[in-house]
């Protein structure tokens, strides 16, 4: 077995002691980053949250909105087709003012 001088373990010792303060230094940044994507990761999830409330809510809208466009098509619809039933000419019947096309045409069936 080979004894060292006193020096060579001195030095053996600072370079051992310089190393780790090194790593503990690298520790504490790899440390300091990882608390800076937690914080990053806490952010993300709130805003996530906030924006599937924001979701739901536009959803439902969207919801009473298409059930309110198809109550006025189907409104439309109605309203088009009582306009298109009594949309009649009669070849020589003059057309006068005030008159009910109804009870003249029914008139003329019966």
């Amino acid at each position: 077995m080979k004894l060292h001088k006193p020096e060579q373990q001195e030095d053996s010792a600072s370079a051992i002691l310089r190393a780790i303060g090194e790593l503990n230094k690298k520790m504490d940044n790899q440390t300091e980053l990882l608390k800076s994507i937690e914080k990053c990761i806490e952010n993300n999830t709130s805003a996530i949250e906030v924006n599937k409330k924001a979701t739901l809510e536009l959803q439902s809208t969207v919801d009473l909105l298409k059930n309110e466009n198809a109550a006025i098509k189907a409104s439309c619809e109605d309203h088009s087709r009582y306009k298109r039933r009594w949309i009649l000419r009669v070849i020589e019947l003059p057309e006068k003012d005030d008159e009910n096309i109804r009870e003249s045409i029914i008139g003329i069936l019966t």
